[in-house]
């Protein structure tokens, strides 16, 4: 299981807790587990491309919502999806986040 560091001074001192990465991203365990298979699939680009789209999509959603909760309301985050030439990587997507201090 992905475990994700993630602000909390309630579970010890550094201030960071962990939690898995579905209840970070708030969704269903089981459905999440099907979502990663079909992220997988060797036999079908298009489907495993949606899928991982999709993971992504969820991620990017998940760091938004913890940026909305930091500690830095004067700066904004922008997270995009990204994707580069497959032949490069099948693991061809990525999330890119942009700081902007609005100060």
């Amino acid at each position: 299981h992905l475990r994700v560091s993630v602000p909390s001074a309630a579970n010890n001192e550094s201030g960071v807790g962990h939690v898995v990465a579905e209840e970070w991203l708030g969704v269903d365990p089981g459905l999440y587990g099907q979502l990663k298979q079909l992220a997988e699939l060797q036999g079908d680009i298009k489907m495993a491309s949606e899928a991982m789209h999709t993971i992504n999509g969820l991620r990017a959603m998940a760091v938004d919502k913890l940026w909305r909760n930091s500690r830095w309301p004067t700066a904004e985050l922008r997270t995009s999806i990204k994707t580069f030439p497959i032949g490069l990587s099948t693991r061809n997507i990525c999330i890119v986040g942009t700081f902007f201090d609005n100060k």
